[in-house]
């Protein structure tokens, strides 16, 4: 199943990031943002929100992030259709890791 963004809505997404194929340790003292962009990388959605290992559901030691948009954050978005989730981790010592994942934008007509 697509991952799916709903404009207005909280929205939780659970990525498990991999390095060569397999799964990391990401420190909780490391920073990590998400960004929804579209997929030509040239406009952003969602400029990049911290995250944090404390989610429920998220399992850091695991690389696996829960990453999460707020209402206010996803009510602005006005293209819809696919983009990217755009992560970045950037460790308190070593090499910044960047992924993109496909999501669908679909929006939110209740208010």
């Amino acid at each position: 199943m697509a991952l799916e963004l709903i404009t207005g809505d909280d929205t939780e997404l659970f990525l498990t990031l991999q390095k060569q194929g397999a799964t990391f340790t990401i420190d909780p003292a490391d920073a990590v943002k998400a960004a929804i962009v579209s997929l030509d990388h040239e406009t952003i959605h969602i400029a990049a929100v911290s995250q944090v290992s404390t989610s429920t559901g998220a399992d850091w030691v695991n690389s696996l992030v829960a990453v999460n948009f707020s209402t206010t954050e996803t009510g602005v978005i006005t293209t819809y259709g696919r983009a990217l989730v755009e992560i970045q981790v950037v460790p308190v010592a070593g090499k910044t890791d960047t992924w993109f994942t496909e999501i669908n934008v679909i929006k939110g007509n209740i208010s």
